[in-house]
């Protein structure tokens, strides 16, 4: 069955602290006639190396791929810089029942170390300390690697064997004497086979015959070239004239010599040889094999290295993909036969489709079959790929870290609205955020400035989620008070417009006076007191324009919240327009560190200060992508202030029932605890009615450790190649976000504490809230590298579905386009650069929507580049 995760086990985890993941799948190998497991770079779905970092990737990343494109696995490149090494045991394990080879059982015995099965199941895989000098012997089904390979990786941990990585010399060293008996027994029949082969050919030099020489036990089978036919001359000959064309494409490792020739190590062939391969415009010779057996004495032409280490399954395949490398006619040079249905396909040579799926496939993936195109691991459109993958399962919410009044309101709002955990969890957290946002500051280890505990929250969900319902149940205590100040307004309304009126008319009879002095006018009016209006009674607004916003914050309550599950109304309306996108973003954004912002214009000025906003919006996927995958957004930061979460949806399994809301004591308790926090009296500046002057929540000592533990492990993750590098946005701002979570919890718990420090403090973090807390944060960071990229929240994959949906529209099942008519007929917005068009549509092949054509006619004309449509009707 496709991949679905590795377990959580010590030594997978140590393996996943290293950026250094490919994914991989099963291609079939025609010339060794079995499936091959090619790494797949896991960012880009093109195929991989297990010698070029720059196809690696942070484990998360390879497992969404994996996932998300149904292949089989993830995989571990080896370096010498990360000093672990891997062994691998081929056929040697039966796959159904586990039973070990006796030689195998002791390896197992000696380990010391973590060990799975393979694949298969027929093999083992050890992980060990160390950097192990490299030894592959086929014949002893051992081979031991430091670097230059990566080993799939399965978590089926072998019974018996430690769940940890470790030194394991005892087993290195069984291993090591068992490949050199193997070895010996070898160029001992090598040396039979060569004195054997003296003996005949002196027997046949006194009968004055010339033998033919006897095959090697080495010996490979010798390609059919066609001596006579000109065309492999032609192709040998100008391959030789120009090795720079093709050398560097069939043998990555292939380093420049002095003649002016590459030359390939036996390391890098992966083989038990001491001499190596020497690519020369004067000859080829593999110095390895050329004394030992060897038919042709070690000598190679073009075409036998393109069937050796490229995987070509027949001499025709091989000359024409020297062909094209050269870029010669291969007809023009005397090719009179029939291009083969099945052109070389390894990762280098790959250069068309690959139809047929031979027998004897993985078992666990039988219902699948991949090839290669253009690099890309693409399916036969038998086995067409989802453009939108479903979505890796979402982490856990700790809910077991929090407070119990907070965790029982959690528990009590999933009983009763039947949504899922981190939904709830979700709405529970906005609730706390915005009723103590405004009690005090957190002051940070090494910041010179305390922050607010503001918190921008957003749920990915579909509609029907009921994330409104969680919210409602959530905010209850809020809605109360908002009502009370709604008719404590009325009532201070009637009073302030009574005032507002006699001020008037006193200020006006000071105007009207005659005869007196201007000194004696302005202290009349500066006895006269203005009233001030009441603040505005609101505590939520679902207001998304940065002036509308600006304006309430102004004259209303010093902390207030944007809570909506329509994030349509923030996240497309005008605040978030092209022309108002940078101001909102920049707006919001101080809001969020420092409580304080201001706008200025020609005819007002508004400067606030002491204000606090959290953020909690719903949005469907489409419409969240227009935020996470802005690029303004996410350049400024204003992305990574957010805790993302996208749930696994609860609709279809949710049953219809009643239940006693009113009466459950969780909820009643979770109220009463927000009414306790926004009974406490804020701490406002001196004659302000609305400018927050809280104190500072610090620390405790166990709390810096904690706290300073995460932030380290955090800005270490964002390094080149680390595991956080894809949300680095949302992981520089994650131990902040830690902190704020930490207060919330502290002050939401004990809000008695806030009113026993009205001045500088607000009492202390504990290391355990502090350790609750990153709990808390690295999950939502979990969720956002998760969430990163994925089909459903892609505006590029957007563009992929509406691009397919026009071919099928369009053209129909079956028939053949190219990429330019795409550029010439597709509706404005999908027509793009010559580029992106055919990026779009290998894209598309490696889905299996489409499929690449060699030659065609389109239009009466014929084109070396077409594609056909892959559907019901093809």
């Amino acid at each position: 069955m496709p991949f679905s995760g590795l377990p959580d086990l010590p030594a997978l985890q140590e393996l996943k602290r290293h950026p250094q993941w490919v994914a991989w799948d099963y291609l079939w190998k025609p010339d060794k006639e079995k499936w091959d497991k090619p790494p797949i770079d896991a960012k880009t779905g093109r195929m991989g190396s297990s010698t070029d970092a720059g196809t690696w990737s942070p484990y998360e990343i390879a497992e969404q791929r994996a996932i998300q494109r149904g292949l089989a696995g993830v995989g571990f490149a080896l370096t010498r810089d990360t000093a672990i090494s891997g062994i691998d045991l081929d056929d040697c394990r039966d796959a159904a029942t586990g039973e070990l080879q006796e030689w195998a059982r002791i390896a197992v015995e000696l380990a010391g170390t973590y060990c799975e099965a393979s694949p298969s199941g027929t093999g083992l895989r050890f992980f060990v300390k160390g950097v192990v000098d490299v030894c592959k012997v086929d014949a002893a089904h051992v081979e031991l690697y430091a670097e230059g390979r990566y080993l799939t990786v399965t978590g089926r941990h072998v019974e018996g064997t430690p769940a940890e990585i470790n030194e394991a010399p005892r087993l290195i060293a069984y291993l090591r004497e068992r490949a050199e008996q193997f070895q010996a027994a070898t160029r001992a029949a090598v040396e039979r086979a060569r004195e054997a082969e003296q003996k005949r050919q002196a027997k046949a030099a006194e009968r004055g015959e010339r033998a033919a020489p006897a095959p090697s036990p080495l010996a490979r089978p010798a390609p059919s070239t066609g001596d006579r036919d000109p065309f492999w001359r032609n192709v040998n000959d100008r391959a030789m004239a120009s090795l720079a064309a093709w050398v560097p494409a069939l043998l990555s490792d292939a380093k420049p010599a002095s003649r002016g020739g590459y030359r390939v190590t036996s390391r890098n062939l992966v083989r038990d040889l001491e001499e190596d391969l020497s690519i020369t415009p004067q000859g080829i010779v593999d110095w390895g094999t050329h004394d030992m057996g060897d038919p042709q004495g070690g000598k190679r032409t073009p075409i036998d290295l393109v069937m050796e280490h490229g995987g070509a399954a027949t001499s025709q395949e091989a000359a024409l993909w020297l062909c094209e490398r050269l870029g010669v006619d291969a007809e023009a040079i005397g090719f009179r036969g029939k291009r083969g249905e099945h052109p070389a396909r390894s990762a280098d040579l790959a250069d068309r489709w690959f139809e047929g799926e031979p027998a004897g496939r993985p078992a666990a993936q039988a219902d699948r079959t991949m090839a290669l195109h253009k690099g890309l691991m693409v399916p036969t459109g038998r086995d067409r790929l989802e453009i939108t993958k479903t979505l890796a399962p979402a982490p856990d919410f700790p809910v077991s870290s929090l407070p119990p009044v907070m965790r029982g309101a959690i528990e009590a709002i999933r009983e009763h609205v039947q949504a899922p955990l981190s939904l709830c969890a979700h709405s529970v957290l906005s609730a706390a955020a915005l009723v103590t946002q405004g009690c005090a500051n957190v002051q940070m280890p090494g910041l010179p400035v305390a922050k607010p505990l503001s918190l921008f929250m957003l749920a990915i969900a579909v509609s029907g989620e009921r994330k409104s319902a969680c919210d409602d149940m959530a905010l209850k205590a809020v809605a109360e008070k908002e009502a009370a100040l709604r008719v404590q307004n009325t009532a201070e309304m009637i009073d302030y417009k009574a005032a507002r009126a006699a001020f008037e008319a006193q200020r006006k009879k000071i105007e009207a006076e005659k005869n007196i002095s201007f000194e004696e006018r302005k202290a009349k009016m500066l006895l006269l007191k203005e009233p001030q209006e009441p603040l505005a009674p609101v505590i939520r607004s679902k207001e998304a324009n940065l002036e509308g916003l600006f304006g309430l914050l102004n004259v209303g309550q010093p902390g207030i919240g944007i809570f909506t599950s329509e994030g349509g109304q923030f996240l497309g309306g005008h605040g978030m327009s092209d022309d108002a996108k940078t101001r909102t973003i920049t707006g919001l954004s101080e809001l969020w560190d420092s409580g304080s912002a201001q706008r200025v214009r020609a005819k007002e000025r508004i400067f606030l200060e002491g204000r606090r906003l959290s953020i909690s919006l719903a949005a469907q996927p489409k419409i969240a992508s227009a935020l996470l995958g802005d690029e303004l957004a996410k350049d400024q930061g204003f992305v990574g202030r957010f805790l993302v979460t996208m749930p696994e949806s609860t609709i279809g399994t949710r049953e219809i029932r009643e239940t006693n809301v009113n009466g459950d004591g969780r909820l009643i308790a979770f109220y009463r605890q927000c009414r306790r926090v926004m009974s406490v009296p804020p701490n406002l500046r001196d004659g302000t009615l609305n400018e927050l002057a809280p104190p500072t929540i610090h620390l405790s000592e166990e709390a810096k450790a904690v706290w300073r533990a995460l932030a380290q492990a955090l800005e270490e993750g964002c390094a080149p190649g680390g595991q956080w590098l894809p949300v680095r946005s949302g992981a520089l701002k994650m131990a902040e976000n830690a902190a704020r979570i930490a207060a919330i919890l502290t002050l939401f718990e004990d809000p008695d504490a806030i009113g026993h420090h009205t001045q500088a403090t607000a009492g202390e973090i504990t290391g355990e809230a502090m350790a609750a807390a990153a709990e808390v944060a690295m999950f939502y960071l979990k969720e956002a590298l998760r969430i990163t990229g994925h089909s459903v929240l892609d505006p590029e994959t957007q563009a992929l579905s509406e691009t397919l949906e026009w071919l099928q529209s369009k053209y129909g099942a079956g028939n053949l386009f190219i990429p330019s008519m795409i550029q010439q007929f597709a509706p404005a917005h999908l027509r793009s650069g010559a580029e992106k068009i055919r990026e779009r549509v290998l894209k598309l092949c490696e889905f299996g929507a489409l499929e690449p054509v060699d030659k065609a006619v389109i239009g009466g004309k014929p084109r070396k580049e077409a594609y056909r449509i892959v559907g019901e009707d093809a």
